[in-house]
């Protein structure tokens, strides 16, 4: 939406890093995917949507049990 930050994308396999600076573009991210976001210039503005609620008890926080998650069948 403003400024710019960087995002790496990864899942059990693979990772990616974009950079966000065009506020005409956006970045689908599908369920199951971990990220982490850095490097904010000062007036950075992000804006992330979902389709579901945010619900704090579903999140996962740590690369190992995600990574156990993604895995399973």
């Amino acid at each position: 939406m403003a400024g710019s930050l960087n995002i790496d994308v990864a899942d059990p396999r693979s990772k990616r890093t974009f950079r966000l600076d065009d506020p005409a573009q956006a970045l689908y991210l599908p369920a199951m995917i971990w990220t982490f976001l850095y490097d904010f210039t000062p007036e950075t503005v992000c804006l992330a949507a979902a389709s579901t609620h945010y619900d704090n008890t579903k999140v996962v926080r740590d690369w190992d049990n995600y990574r156990r998650l993604a895995t399973l069948p």
